[in-house]
């Protein structure tokens, strides 16, 4: 309490406050701290009759969480509208093919982010492709390098058999394959589910 203040200035700051207490911090705040300024500044019979103006603390919190859920629904509608799913899925498609990796990572982010798409639907469309790269590295693995495929072609003479086997050779050599195929399927998931994200949110919106 500030003893230079009149006594009903400080009552109604803390009744203010306590009308503020649910109101985002940051609002709260600011009009804690302009109508203190404002009423510190005024002559005791100024202050009250201001008080008087500004009315019951809790008409006050009230139109500031008013104000805080407009633009939180401001914000939500954006994330939501026409252009934001478009990009929002494009961005799923082919940003891996613009920005490799993370072109899709940012669409990913967008997706989570908005609340176009069901929890469901953003959690297929974020494992499908980490699902279908992951299942064709494994495959390659077990098809393809334990015969040795390829790898004599490019190493004549090269086997992958006894202490040969996992030797330098084999791991230069396949592992660029491994990943070149694994991110060529994720790609074309990606495609898949950015085309799908986009179906399921424009009927919707």
């Amino acid at each position: 309490m500030n003893s230079s203040r009149p006594v009903e200035v400080d009552r109604y700051i803390q009744r203010l406050d306590a009308a503020l207490a649910d109101v985002p911090p940051h609002t709260a705040d600011e009009i804690r701290q302009g109508i203190i300024e404002e009423l510190s500044s005024l002559d005791p019979e100024a202050a009250r009759e201001r008080i008087k103006q500004l009315g019951d603390p809790e008409f006050i919190a009230a139109e500031a969480r008013g104000g805080a859920d407009e633009a939180s629904l401001q914000r939500r509608s954006a994330l939501e509208s026409r252009p934001y799913i478009v990009v929002a899925s494009l961005a799923v498609g082919v940003g891996i093919y613009v920005v490799p990796i993370l072109g899709a990572v940012a669409g990913f982010i967008m997706v989570w982010v908005s609340t176009a798409w069901r929890r469901w639907e953003k959690v297929v469309a974020t494992l499908t492709p980490l699902l279908a790269g992951l299942f064709t590295a494994t495959f390659f693995v077990l098809t393809r390098i334990p015969s040795g495929d390829g790898l004599n072609s490019v190493v004549p003479g090269y086997g992958l058999s006894g202490d040969e086997f996992g030797g330098p050779w084999y791991a230069l050599y396949f592992t660029p394959v491994v990943t070149a195929n694994a991110l060529f399927v994720v790609s074309i998931a990606n495609l898949a589910v950015g085309t799908w994200l986009l179906i399921r949110a424009l009927r919707r919106s």
